[in-house]
């Protein structure tokens, strides 16, 4: 290898990695940089704070009150994953009251704007009946999706269906 390649790969290499080190990685960002951020209006730092209090992810407490602050802030500014998270909130009555027909909209509206896992949730109330009839090929079809989103809640869900042959013709392969 010449020289004046090797200067030039060794380059694009330190470019490539400073460039890598400047772009803020939101995903790596502690609780009180999500808090600073999300409060000051960054949408993602908002959808991260409130699944981090969700969830209990981050140091954080599990806080169903500010994880349904910083959704419905996201949610303001026209996030799927917020309106996932409000749906998840309402679906088990967390922080607010417990609403299928609110859980199933919010879903509904985060599905169609590509979220991966509200799929899962849609058929979750399918198949288990909240709030509407239960029905297995709805939520067969809504797995799918969440199949499709390559969602592993979804495709467990999908599986276990598959294999009971709830919805769909029972297939232990497909299962």
């Amino acid at each position: 290898m010449s020289l004046l390649f090797r200067a030039f790969l060794l380059a694009v290499l330190c470019f490539g990695a400073v460039s890598a080190a400047q772009t803020e990685n939101k995903n790596d960002m502690n609780a009180s940089e999500m808090i600073r951020l999300a409060d000051a209006g960054d949408k993602k730092a908002q959808e991260m704070l409130a699944e981090a209090y969700l969830a209990g992810h981050h140091g954080l407490s599990v806080d169903y009150a500010k994880a349904y602050k910083y959704s419905s802030l996201a949610y303001a500014q026209k996030s799927s994953v917020a309106a996932r998270n409000l749906g998840i909130l309402y679906l088990y009555g967390w922080g607010v009251k417990q609403d299928y027909a609110e859980a199933m909209k919010l879903f509904s509206l985060a599905s169609s704007n590509g979220d991966k896992k509200a799929p899962r949730y849609i058929g979750i109330i399918y198949e288990q009946g909240l709030g509407v009839k239960k029905d297995y090929a709805l939520a067969v079809r809504y797995f799918s999706l969440g199949d499709e989103r390559d969602d592993i809640t979804s495709q467990y869900h999908l599986g276990k269906l598959y294999e009971s042959g709830l919805g769909v013709k029972r297939d232990y392969k497909e299962g």
